[in-house]
């Protein structure tokens, strides 16, 4: 299951690759950390960098990520 994000309420915390959805199609995006306008898409993708609402991480298969703890919204 992908535990989706609103990015209004949540930014990323960490620069790197993201799941990041407009609410109509989903694609891998760049997030870089202290910019005005932090995402960046590939050319052919089908997310509009300006208008992404939420966003996931991405974990391999067999990989375990727990979004609760990687935030540091909850300690160990």
């Amino acid at each position: 299951m992908i535990n989706w994000i609103e990015y209004e309420n949540q930014k990323p915390e960490v620069e790197g690759n993201y799941l990041a959805s407009d609410g109509k199609h989903v694609d891998r995006c760049y997030y870089f950390v202290g910019l005005e306008d932090p995402w960046c898409t590939a050319d052919n993708s089908p997310v509009d960098e300006g208008d992404i609402t939420h966003w996931a991480i991405i974990n391999l298969p067999g990989e375990s990520v727990d979004t609760i703890l990687y935030m540091g919204v909850m300690s160990v």
